[in-house]
């Protein structure tokens, strides 16, 4: 997952990711736990918000995704 390219896919394959993960956490709750409203991290996946901020969120999100 490239976390520079936002996306319908991206954001689809993160959310899998968290669904198919052994985390307790769900991507909804992952996002309150980084303090980002869920409405702004799926902007962020989709790439209306998309400045040096969303990108790390981004990069953190599919780090912990693949963690898991």
């Amino acid at each position: 997952m490239n976390a520079k390219i936002p996306g319908q896919r991206l954001w689809e394959q993160v959310r899998a990711s968290f669904l198919l993960g052994n985390s307790e956490l769900t991507f909804r709750k992952w996002c309150i736990k980084e303090g980002c409203k869920y409405e702004n991290a799926r902007k962020a996946f989709l790439g209306v918000w998309n400045g040096p901020k969303a990108l790390k969120f981004r990069e953190r999100a599919i780090e912990f995704a693949q963690q898991t």
